[in-house]
């Protein structure tokens, strides 16, 4: 599969880039970029044969045959509905756009033109959130009726780590705040491992999102089918331990190192058995969701994760913002 990248900021060139290099399945064609020297740059040094600053030169390419949308959230929607009308799949980063309406524009645009539209969800490629979800499908849990998930990223300007990039900061081009960056994550993953919907939410999110629309820090409280309880939290943190722990009638499963940019981890599964560890080596989840939307192109099925299910978890962030704003529990609907 030929790749053309959309977008060469930091994420990009972090995670998406060193992936297509180790990715089996595919390989980096063309770049593009609104700054031309820096798709320039980033070609000659990977030795890609294509750069440009016109999203119509590169999804025109016959080189190409897939796209990575790696830009800001609010140019999402143009980038995807011009990637589909070229005929080429896409891969697009998380939130799919900043509004259901946009996401619901970009499937439809998918769909008509009969190619796949995979959403950059990582943590559902981690082995060791499938193997939670085997859990759970398996019945060893019994009934889920408390779910905790914590997505958060070690504190910016801390030691090793950079201020984060100003378009995250703007509630125009990014959305929101901590919830639109990692928060999405932690619902999806939910979504993933439980099978089951959210159907209300409730938000609280501290001073920063009265003063400027950015929340830093947000809890979401929600109902998920079936009347279990679960709460997920995003934002900046010190020492964050991030973690995903389902409560069930028949035991405790809690996943640890999981959840952040790289794979690995471990599973603790606590029942009236005793205490059972599972631990997984590291791996590049970049790579497995590349390798994996390869797969669904090749074989003609739905990619994990979905336009479907990037439409939804665009629904629940309406509801969750529509929560902060009001100070009420807001009831999300049954289907799209």
């Amino acid at each position: 599969m030929g790749w053309g990248l959309v977008g060469v900021g930091r994420h990009a060139e972090r995670f998406i880039v060193p992936a297509m290099g180790k990715s089996a399945s595919g390989q980096l064609v063309g770049v593009f970029s609104r700054d031309m020297g820096r798709a320039r740059q980033l070609a000659e040094r990977l030795g890609c044969p294509l750069a440009t600053d016109s999203i119509d030169a590169l999804v025109e390419d016959a080189r190409i045959h897939a796209v990575y949308v790696c830009s800001p959230n609010n140019v999402h929607k143009d980038q995807v509905v011009r990637a589909a009308k070229a005929g080429k799949h896409v891969l697009c980063e998380k939130p799919l756009a900043t509004n259901a309406r946009d996401s619901l524009t970009m499937v439809e645009a998918c769909r008509q033109a009969g190619v796949k539209l995979g959403v950059g969800f990582h943590l559902r490629h981690n082995p060791v959130h499938m193997a939670a979800k085997e859990s759970v499908r398996s019945g060893v849990l019994g009934t889920i009726q408390l779910a905790e998930v914590q997505y958060m990223h070690v504190t910016a300007g801390s030691e090793g780590r950079r201020q984060s990039v100003a378009w995250r900061r703007d509630p125009i081009m990014a959305g929101g705040g901590s919830f639109m960056s990692t928060g999405v994550h932690a619902i999806d993953l939910l979504r993933f491992v439980t099978g089951k919907e959210i159907t209300q939410v409730l938000a609280l999110a501290d001073e920063e999102w009265r003063s400027s629309g950015i929340e830093r820090l947000i809890q979401v409280s929600m109902v998920v089918e079936g009347d279990t309880l679960a709460s997920a939290s995003a934002g900046p943190m010190k020492h964050p331990l991030n973690h995903l722990v389902l409560y069930g009638a028949s035991a405790t499963l809690r996943c640890t190192g999981s959840i952040g940019n790289n794979g690995g981890g471990s599973i603790e599964i606590v029942s009236d058995d005793g205490t059972q560890i599972r631990r997984f080596d590291t791996c590049d989840v970049y790579e497995h969701e590349l390798d994996a939307f390869a797969d669904s192109v090749r074989n003609g099925t739905e990619p994990s994760a979905s336009g479907y299910d990037a439409l939804r978890v665009a629904q629940i962030a309406e509801g969750v913002y529509e929560s902060l704003r009001t100070g009420r529990a807001v009831p999300l609907p049954a289907d799209l």
